[in-house]
């Protein structure tokens, strides 16, 4: 034992409390770390670094070790998003009259980034400041010119090159346009066949109650043509009785390319709206310093 007295200097009765080590304090266990301290009672039980444990199949197994998420980033977030505002290395070496890159430092005030989600989508910008509390980046937008708040990871850094070639370059915001153009026709030619069948389903209806009730007249009524103009007409009430615009209805602009982009995500007050054309009021945010 390692703090047994040597023989000689006890016997069973007397006992010679000055060979005994002094009791712990307080003080004695703060200065050993905790992380020692388990390693410490791990050897005393029979552990060794490097040999596996168990009785059969006896494997050495690494312990897991929990990553911290940072702040801003919660359980259901891609973790991949963090790779993005790592500086990256160039992948290939240079070519013999290539210029080097400007390396980016990270994400920081001045740093050229794109944003890739949410209002501002697809829109160059330089950050303004950072809020490392709430992981958020006040970035000045190129288009515009316009501060705005957006998540750290809604941003991808990009090279001064990069950014005086697309920061203000409207045509590339346009390309997205037919994409979307495309997927409102297919929207609209879906709604309509959805009142097709509508329509068919009550003109059955109707038909085999005037069979059951037998006029016969008012079903030759129905099938009269109409002329183009009722039609035109009656077309044109129905979309207006449907529209969701409303006088002093506040809303959002969101075409990127009336103007130059100039109030595209400005909000708007609806004050006449006439057959699909509405005429808006702009609101004004007055700063008060």
């Amino acid at each position: 034992m390692q703090n047994r007295v040597p023989d000689g200097y006890e016997d069973g009765d007397k006992v010679n409390v000055s060979l005994r080590p002094e009791s712990a304090e307080a003080a004695d266990y703060e200065v050993v770390p905790v992380e020692h301290y388990g390693m410490a009672m791990l050897r005393g039980m029979g552990w060794k670094e490097g040999e596996g444990i168990g009785k059969t199949f006896k494997q050495d197994v690494k312990p897991l070790e929990q990553k911290l998420r940072p702040k801003g980033l919660g359980l259901g977030a891609d973790r991949s998003a963090i790779n993005d505002l790592e500086p990256q290395k160039p992948c290939r070496p240079l070519k013999p009259g290539d210029k080097p890159e400007e390396e980016s430092k990270g994400l920081g005030t001045g740093s050229a980034v794109l944003i890739q989600s949410g209002a501002h989508k697809e829109l160059y910008g330089k950050v303004e400041g950072l809020d490392a509390d709430n992981c958020r980046a006040m970035v000045k937008l190129a288009i515009g010119g316009k501060v705005v708040t957006v998540s750290q990871f809604a941003l991808r850094l990009v090279n001064s090159t990069e950014y005086n070639k697309y920061a203000k370059d409207l045509s590339r915001l346009s390309k997205a346009e037919p994409q979307k153009q495309q997927q409102d026709v297919k929207e609209e030619q879906r709604r309509e066949r959805s009142q097709d069948r509508e329509q068919r389903r009550q003109g059955d209806e109707e038909t085999r109650e005037q069979r059951r009730n037998g006029h016969s007249s008012s079903k030759e009524k129905r099938h009269r043509p109409r002329s183009p103009e009722k039609e035109k007409e009656k077309k044109r009430q129905k979309q207006d009785e449907q529209s969701w615009l409303h006088r002093d209805l506040r809303v959002r602009f969101i075409d990127k390319r009336y103007k130059g982009g100039k109030y595209y995500n400005s909000k708007v007050i609806v004050t006449v709206h006439f057959y699909g054309i509405c005429v808006v009021l702009f609101v004004m945010v007055l700063s008060v310093s």
